[in-house]
């Protein structure tokens, strides 16, 4: 029962996002769908991808409804909008060990509402799904910690691969993933393994690459045009230059497409106390997620609010520790005026009850 209770607010959340992806479905083919849709068609007919602009994997993923007859844009939106809700139910998960459900609910509610999260995930794009596998990434990189059970380093790695495999920018997040093997360097032999296991989800693109790319690493849109490197980091304004991590950071922390403005300071008080609540390694792995996607995404050609979903993971972790911690702190510092100390209702019965007998009283005795 008590087990039962804890995932009352994960139901209610799931359902009051189930309804938003339903209503705010987007049918209409963007162009990074289109050729993800045209890819998989070509694999379905002929066996053969042909020259792809994009990562591959989600051409793969796209041909499966074609071959069993189904709509691959519904299927698209099923897989983005079901990405989504597990993404969400894995951080709740995540939460639940340190805080309350009430705050894990209200965190995993905000982390739904966030504007790239829920509009990337009405839509046929590889963002959300390659947000879930970084999402599990980091749940189970948490729970072997916790497990020491070789199964969760090994779907670590595999839900990392899929991350990459659907989309390349996602791997940003090899500062913590080189931390976290440095902190689980006495289990090498699992590692290894892992990484064999890493290079099932990465060989549709490794197909494609030595078929077409002649290099087992390579995104056909990296060899049209240059997209990632110095240069770009110093954005060319015609009359001097400008840093473009201002705009990142503004981007990403103030404004309306990542967390809401007023909640950022909590994230960032839920980070510092990430290093008392979660063990510290945690909390540095954490930070170091982070920190590797904001110091690496200025290194991109241009911006876009997409390139933020897989970077704001932390966030929805630090935003939870951050709230409850608050709370606490507010009921030891000040618990004589918590709006929310509200009398029981039997208390104000009484107190009704007394005041209405006291003042008969009163007037009984003028009288």
């Amino acid at each position: 029962m008590v087990k039962c209770s804890r995932y009352v607010a994960l139901v209610a959340v799931l359902l009051i996002a189930t309804a938003l992806l339903f209503l705010l479905r987007d049918t209409t083919l963007q162009g990074d769908a289109y050729e993800w849709l045209q890819t998989a068609r070509t694999l379905h007919a002929t066996g053969d991808t042909g020259y792809q602009y994009r990562n591959i994997l989600y051409a793969y993923i796209l041909a499966a409804p074609l071959a069993l007859g189904l709509d691959p844009v519904a299927f698209g939106l099923v897989f983005s909008g079901l990405s989504l809700l597990i993404s969400m139910a894995l951080l709740y998960r995540i939460a639940l060990d340190y805080v309350s459900p009430t705050v894990a609910g209200f965190a995993s509610l905000l982390f739904v509402l966030s504007y790239p999260f829920l509009r990337y995930a009405t839509q046929v794009f590889t963002d959300i799904p390659a947000a879930l596998f970084a999402t599990a990434m980091i749940f189970f990189h948490f729970r072997f910690l916790k497990t020491q059970r070789p199964l969760d380093l090994w779907l670590g790695y595999v839900t990392a691969s899929l991350a990459v495999s659907l989309r390349y920018a996602t791997g940003f997040f090899i500062a913590a993933f080189i931390y976290y093997l440095w902190i689980t360097r006495r289990h090498l032999k699992w590692h290894i393994v892992g990484v064999l296991l890493a290079l099932i989800p990465y060989a549709p693109q490794l197909i494609y690459n030595l078929k077409y790319m002649a290099a087992p690493i390579a995104v056909s849109y990296t060899a049209e045009h240059p997209i990632f490197g110095i240069q770009f980091f110093f954005k060319d304004l015609g009359s001097g230059h400008e840093f473009q991590l201002p705009g990142y950071l503004r981007y990403m922390f103030l404004d309306f497409r990542g967390l809401f403005v007023l909640l950022t300071p909590v994230a960032a008080y839920g980070a510092v106390r990430a290093f008392r609540v979660l063990r510290p390694p945690l909390a540095t792995y954490l930070v170091l997620y982070l920190a590797c996607f904001v110091l690496l995404l200025p290194f991109y050609s241009y911006f876009s609010n997409r390139y933020a979903i897989p970077a704001l993971l932390p966030c929805f972790i630090w935003l939870p520790i951050g709230i409850s911690e608050l709370l606490r702190l507010i009921e030891r510092r000040a618990p004589a005026w918590r709006p929310w100390a509200l009398p029981s209702a039997r208390h104000l019965v009484e107190v009704i009850l007394r005041t209405l007998v006291d003042h008969m009283v009163i007037t009984h005795s003028d009288t």
